[in-house]
């Protein structure tokens, strides 16, 4: 499962009246027509909409057609058109409409159809931008006068965050502290920094990896820190692709403690913490205040042991280890 940094979705560039709310602004290039939805077959409060229909023989001069020059465009970058579209009801709508979909100067060309009564539908098409300005033109496929509605317009731009992760972890080892993650994909990844806090607002760099650069196959990597803090601390992932641009991952919690073994919190009310039982992967036993096991899902990382006790219910419970060092602890569930 993707854990973070995958693809990401940011507002771009703005169509003019996407909605029709004023009318044909922003359309007025090609011979549109906007009405009230209930003229369209749609809801009596339904806003404006624009129809698309061949109103004869296609491609002649009174065909209705929707266009809007945009610009603001990235050349290279990936965008997402989003629009609500549905079938004109009617006696002389055809069963099956269809309209082409383009960004004019990229390769967008998209037929897109709609059958049955009034029914908006979401649709969704992506384009790379290879100019700054694009000419969005919708035409019709048929040479009906009745064809297809249209509403919501909305563009979006695609951001591809240069490292898809897999999975990071960092666990207490005897004298040290290993951090390990996996990477299913890489673009433009120049290294990796792994950074260690105390209180989550004053970071030290660990050690840095280089990355990959760019890979499409699941790549691991590892690193120790070698002076680790005693107690609490924890550990952050920060990427940096080759044009600068940083990215940090969620902190992952390590525990390390000279006295022995150790259980926190106490009271608990979701989960609770075991450290240093030394028990090479062996589940620890549950009991309640009876003395009967209680089943308890457990997760271990190193000698951190996480039991999830949200299920439980009120009551005084009590901790073993079976194997490695002696431990005995108890905690509260109020």
């Amino acid at each position: 499962m993707v854990l973070a940094h995958g693809a990401q979705d940011a507002r771009a560039q703005t169509i003019g009246n996407p909605d029709f709310a004023s009318g044909t602004a922003h359309w007025d290039e090609c011979t549109v027509e906007v009405g009230l939805a209930v003229l369209y077959g749609g809801p009596l409060l339904g806003g404006n909409v624009a129809e698309v229909d061949g109103n004869g023989t296609a491609t002649t001069s009174d065909d209705r057609v929707l266009c809007q020059t945009i610009s603001g465009f990235t050349a290279g970058s990936t965008y997402l058109l989003e629009f609500d579209a549905t079938r004109r009801p009617g006696l002389f709508t055809p069963s099956t409409v269809s309209v082409t979909v383009k960004m004019v100067g990229t390769p967008l060309s998209t037929v897109v159809s709609r059958s049955g009564g009034y029914d908006m539908q979401h649709q969704q098409l992506s384009f790379k931008a290879t100019a700054t300005s694009h000419q969005l033109l919708i035409t019709p496929n048929f040479t009906s006068a009745y064809g297809m509605v249209f509403d919501d317009f909305a563009l979006t731009k695609q951001i591809t965050l240069p490292v898809e992760l897999l999975g990071f972890e960092a666990y207490a080892e005897a004298d040290r502290v290993e951090v390990a993650w996996s990477t299913a994909s890489e673009t433009d990844n120049a290294y990796f920094e792994v950074q260690r806090s105390t209180d989550l607002a004053q970071w030290r760099v660990v050690g840095t990896v280089p990355g990959a650069g760019n890979s499409q196959q699941v790549l691991h990597y590892a690193i120790a820190d070698q002076a680790p803090v005693m107690g609490l601390s924890y550990y952050r992932l920060r990427q940096v692709d080759t044009d600068g641009g940083p990215w940090v991952s969620e902190a992952k919690v390590v525990v390390r403690d000279a006295a022995g073994p150790s259980l926190w919190p106490d009271p608990a009310v979701d989960e609770v913490f075991v450290s240093g039982t030394g028990d090479e992967g062996a589940p620890l036993e549950v009991f309640d205040q009876l003395g009967r096991p209680v089943r308890v899902a457990q997760q271990r990382a190193g000698d951190l042991t996480r039991l999830a006790i949200d299920a439980l219910p009120s009551g005084r419970y009590y901790v073993r280890s079976t194997s490695g060092r002696a431990f005995k602890g108890a905690f509260l569930k109020p």
